[in-house]
């Protein structure tokens, strides 16, 4: 019983390195190299091979085919859903474009009732007692404004 215990767990050893290590399935054949194999870089370097002596004048020049190189891979596509737009993102600004507004101005009601419309959309904030009153036509234009509100410090964004 034992000897067949010591069996199993000899299989299973055995069948887990032999799939951690890939298995036995066949190895897909290497893809087309996208540069020449050292073999012909170093046959095509304008300068002859030398060896490694410490001393400037005689090691090696540094050549493009020799120079690593970091590659880029590309993206995933995203798997879509039949019937989805073609939709291109465009970017018209770059990031921090836009300015925020660090040092907020505020008008009294009075005056707000004077430049709004009833219409006119706004974003209110009330911490402690203390309350504001954020205009979107503005945010709109800054996206975000920094406040202190009731000893707080706030981000108002639209």
């Amino acid at each position: 019983m034992a000897r067949a215990l010591a069996a199993a767990v000899a299989a299973l050893v055995v069948g887990l390195a032999a799939l951690a290590c890939g298995g036995s399935d066949p190895e897909e054949p290497p893809s087309a190299p996208t540069e020449p194999p050292a073999t012909e870089a170093a046959a095509t370097a304008t300068e002859p091979a030398a060896t490694a002596t410490g001393d400037p004048a005689t090691e090696p020049a540094v050549t493009e085919a020799s120079t690593p190189r970091a590659t880029e891979a590309a993206a995933p596509e995203e798997p879509r859903e039949p019937g989805d737009p073609d939709l291109e993102i465009v970017t018209l600004l770059p990031p921090d474009a836009i300015p925020a507004i660090d040092n907020p101005r505020f008008v009294t009601a009075e005056e707000a009732d004077r430049q709004l419309a009833l219409s006119d959309l706004v974003i209110g904030v009330s911490i402690d007692g203390e309350h504001r009153a954020y205009g979107a036509a503005f945010l709109s234009a800054h996206e975000i404004v920094n406040d202190t509100l009731g000893g707080r410090a706030i981000a108002v964004t639209w």
